[in-house]
C-alpha cells in the first residue's frame, strides 16, 4: 500500500497575521465612514414635516377638518404643515384660483387690480368655519362663477 503525500493549505503564520491586521483596518476605516453619514443632531425642517393628512384623488380634495370636489384639469396646492387646513385650487390659465380655509379671513390681501375677487364665509354641519375666495379676470368671471358655485355646494365636513 502506497502512501500519499499530505500538503498544507496553510499561509505561514506571518502572512495570517498580516491578512488579520489588514481585515481589521478596513473594517474600522468602513464604520467611520458610514459614521460621519449619521447627523449629529435631527434636522429643524424634520421636525416641522408631520401634518393633518390630506389626500388627493382625481377630482376630490379631503383634508382632515373638510373635503370639496374641485374641477376636473384644475391643479390642487396643500397648505403647510404647520397651518390650519387651507387649499388652493388653481385653474388651467393658472391665473384664476378658488381658496377654501378653515376659519374666518385673517388679514390677506386681496388687492389685485387684474383680479375680480369674491369672498363668502361658510358654516359646516358640525359648526366648522371656513371662508372660501374666488380670484378671477374680469373676462371669465362669468364662466367661473358656476364652477366656484358647484365647488361652494360640494364642501363638507369630515
Amino acid at each position: 500500500m502506497k502512501k500519499l503525500p499530505v500538503t498544507s493549505c496553510q499561509l505561514p503564520v506571518q502572512k495570517a497575521l498580516c491578512l488579520r491586521v489588514f481585515v481589521s483596518l478596513c473594517y474600522a476605516l468602513i464604520f467611520v465612514l458610514f459614521s460621519a453619514c449619521v447627523p449629529a443632531k435631527v434636522p429643524d425642517n424634520l421636525d416641522d414635516t408631520p401634518g393633518p393628512p390630506v389626500v388627493v384623488t382625481d377630482r376630490v380634495y379631503e383634508s382632515s377638518q373638510f373635503s370639496a370636489r374641485y374641477p376636473q384639469g384644475w391643479r390642487v396646492v396643500t397648505s403647510e404643515a404647520r397651518t390650519p387646513p387651507a387649499v388652493i385650487f388653481v385653474a388651467p390659465d393658472e391665473v384664476s384660483t378658488i381658496r377654501l380655509m378653515v376659519g374666518p379671513l385673517d388679514d390677506i390681501n386681496l388687492s389685485e387690480p387684474d383680479l375680480q375677487t369674491e369672498v363668502r364665509g361658510l358654516t359646516l354641519p358640525g359648526g366648522l368655519d371656513m371662508t372660501v375666495i374666488l380670484s378671477a379676470p374680469p373676462d371669465q368671471w362669468d364662466a367661473l362663477l358656476p364652477i366656484f358655485e358647484h365647488l361652494l355646494a360640494s364642501v363638507a365636513g369630515v
